[in-house]
């Protein structure tokens, strides 16, 4: 079994905006505050702090003496954040959720005087294209930056933080395409954007609210799944409709966003050939809540730390982005039930991903992430115990996590005496490896193999890269009855 890895497509989801301020939209009621520092912790004053919606902005303003801004007159829903400063590399959040009649707080940033450069050429059928919207977001930060092509169809963006980011191009006739770089300190990279013939295949349909009312002006990402390639970022009409066209053949995610009071929603792993596929969306608030807290390896808050959740299963699900507060909480409210992964990203320390975690229909899910300390590997189970009569083989998954940091490989070894017990799919193994994220742990019994007692036996699950992890497993057979403990299987 595998788990479907996400891109990391709330980095593009930032909206354009032009090269001069439009100008401000109406005010309405929400509004946002934090403060700016540098990496040394001192405020950073004469930062520009704004926000847009549809590349209008809607609120302004230049930091004082403390750093501290507040951003006031927003329109309620999910908001983008812009942080510039001549010192400093360009920063910037989204989603960084408005309601009527209160303040947003603790939307803070750091801000780096570390920058590098990205650089390149945008082509359609070898020849240079003009006006091309760039924008590169930060993989796992907040970096941000964008620029048009010139007439021989080059662009620069510069004041970008060291860091991986994913680059999006977006031609004139609608057609984009996304790329990912590495920025380094002091350095210029290189991305060319090569466009060939539109292709015939696209992606439209209709985005409702409970069930019946269109939802105007939503946010619709298409992203291939593979992490590059054309892409489709637009709106929805009066009507709730959306149309991307010119995609080529790959499996696509699509992302709706944007819609005040209700979550993120994306349909995954959607096949574009030579037609167009028919994808609509009917927005449903959820009855379940996230909350959790991110603290370091000796157990202090991370104010600041971007949380991620998506939900893979079902399909369509929800998914959100937040960031903690100054007790380094966070709290994600109104989501579908479904089976999600969370990441926790925080300035230089490594990625904390938690696989296949379970989000109940209604209540709340707790996940807390501890960042920066040595990554260790964990099991969905410390212990696994059957209970089990007659001939009858069973079998049940466990998932393999990391701690802490990126994903790792594993291997899993028992006792090759034991004949109860097996390893891997084949269930003819007493050993069997994977990728924490990605592969489940395999376990499979035969009690047939045995009389009826008790059995214990322990599994080394192993890494080069993390802590070991040892899980027991007991088998009990009886004659007394049938019992399986699920999410054991008889199969």
């Amino acid at each position: 079994m595998k788990t479907l890895k996400p891109l990391p497509i709330l980095l593009i989801l930032a909206l354009l905006v032009a090269t001069t301020f439009p100008v401000l939209a109406a005010p309405t009621s929400g509004s946002i505050s934090g403060q700016i520092t540098n990496t040394s912790g001192n405020p950073v004053s004469g930062a520009l702090v704004y926000s847009d919606t549809n590349g209008v902005i809607q609120s302004q303003m230049t930091t004082g003496g403390d750093g501290r801004y507040t951003l006031t007159g927003l329109q309620a829903g999910a908001r983008h954040v812009v942080v510039e400063h001549s010192n400093y590399a360009n920063a910037h959040r989204y989603s960084v959720n408005v309601v009527d009649g209160g303040t947003t707080q603790n939307i803070n940033f750091t801000l780096t005087a570390q920058m590098g450069q990205l650089s390149g050429r945008v082509t359609n059928a070898g020849q240079p294209v003009a006006n091309v919207v760039v924008l590169a977001g930060g993989v796992q930060g907040s970096g941000y930056g964008y620029d048009h092509t010139d007439i021989n169809g080059i662009f620069l963006i510069n004041k970008l933080a060291p860091m991986d980011y994913l680059v999006n191009a977006w031609l004139p006739d609608g057609r984009s395409m996304s790329l990912e770089s590495t920025v380094y300190t002091n350095q210029t990279s290189n991305l060319d954007f090569g466009f060939s013939n539109p292709s015939v295949g696209g992606i439209n349909g209709r985005i409702v609210i409970e069930g019946s009312q269109p939802a105007p002006n939503a946010s619709v990402y298409i992203l291939p799944r593979v992490g590059s390639g054309t892409n489709y970022a637009g709106y929805s009409d009066t009507n709730g409709f959306y149309s991307a066209s010119s995609l080529t053949p790959s499996y696509y995610d699509v992302h709706v966003s944007g819609v005040a009071g209700y979550p993120n929603f994306m349909w995954g792993m959607i096949s574009v050939g030579s037609s167009v596929i028919t994808a609509n969306f009917n927005l449903l608030k959820g009855n379940s809540n996230v909350i959790g807290r991110v603290t370091n390896a000796q157990g202090q808050p991370l104010a600041g730390a971007k949380v991620q959740i998506f939900c893979w299963e079902p399909n369509p699900c929800t998914y959100a982005e937040t960031y903690t507060d100054s007790l380094g909480e966070y709290s994600i409210s109104d989501m579908w039930g479904g089976i999600y992964v969370a990441y926790a990203d925080y300035g230089s320390l490594d990625r904390v991903t938690k696989n296949n975690v379970s989000v109940s229909g209604s209540g709340t899910t707790r996940i807390d992430f501890v960042m920066g300390g040595s990554p260790a590997l964990v099991a969905s189970t410390s212990n696994v115990v059957v209970m089990t009569v007659g001939p009858y083989g069973t079998y049940r998954t466990v998932n393999i996590d990391v701690s802490s940091g990126p994903a790792v490989s594993w291997s899993a070894s028992q006792s090759p005496n034991v004949s109860w017990l097996f390893l891997g799919s084949s269930g003819t193994s007493h050993q069997t490896s994977g990728q924490t994220g990605i592969d489940v742990l395999w376990l499979q019994f035969h009690p047939e193999n045995v009389s009826n007692g008790t059995y214990s036996t322990t599994i080394n699950v192993t890494s080069s890269s993390a802590s070991s992890i040892q899980i027991t497993v007991t088998l009990i057979r009886s004659a007394a009855g049938f019992n399986i403990y699920l999410p054991i299987i008889k199969r």
